[in-house]
């Protein structure tokens, strides 16, 4: 079997929640000792391992199998994984008790199989829908601020919040499954401020293009 069919084939059968693929930047991925890792992989949710509990699983496509999260997940929720694309990382959504409230936003560190301390990043509201940037550096999410939800970047290196210029304003809409180029300066998103859900772009030097 060629690999794109036995690429096909896996993807129907893992798909069973909530995925991220990612095309990884190094042939080598820092991963646990001894884990060989490909160049792509997907994050997904799934309960395969406990009927009723939704936890992240990563799947490697080139070496067709699994890799050990140990660490990551925990009796609560998981949802929304997505693949740093150097493939060191995986940010997630969970209702784990010890956040600060409802849904959070976790970084998984894949070679220490560990989870970074980040305080900057979360609130006594809703954190959902993460995604890393090209380069691996920021990560966006959404964020329920006053009943509505709101596109926020976070930068690990200095735990702390980017400002979106344009995008982080008040009003009667909500922003959510952001999408960032390289190194942020642009994120695509779904927002319902025409009244309807429609895709726009925010550009760092312009604003939000319908």
């Amino acid at each position: 079997m060629s690999r794109r069919p036995r690429l096909a084939a896996a993807l129907a059968l893992l798909l069973i929640g909530a995925a991220c693929l990612t095309g990884c930047s190094k042939a080598t991925q820092p991963g646990p000792p001894g884990d060989d890792t490909g160049e792509h992989l997907l994050a997904f949710v799934t309960d395969r391992t406990t009927p009723g509990d939704d936890d992240v699983a990563l799947y490697d496509l080139d070496v067709l199998g699994f890799h050990s999260v140990a660490g990551l997940n925990s009796t609560a929720i998981e949802a929304d994984p997505c693949v740093s694309d150097d493939g060191s990382l995986i940010a997630f959504a969970s209702t784990r008790p010890g956040g600060a409230g409802g849904y959070d936003v976790y970084i998984y560190d894949r070679l220490y199989q560990t989870l970074l301390s980040k305080h900057g990043m979360n609130s006594a509201t809703d954190e959902t829908g993460p995604a890393f940037t090209h380069d691996s550096a920021r990560l966006v999410f959404a964020r329920i601020v006053d009943g509505r939800y709101r596109v926020k970047m976070y930068e690990p290196a200095g735990d702390t919040l980017v400002a979106l210029p344009g995008l982080d304003l008040a009003g009667a809409w909500s922003d959510w499954q952001p999408s960032p180029n390289l190194h942020g300066d642009r994120i695509a998103f779904t927002s319902n401020r025409a009244g309807r859900a429609h895709v726009y772009v925010w550009d760092r030097g312009i604003g939000v293009l319908n």
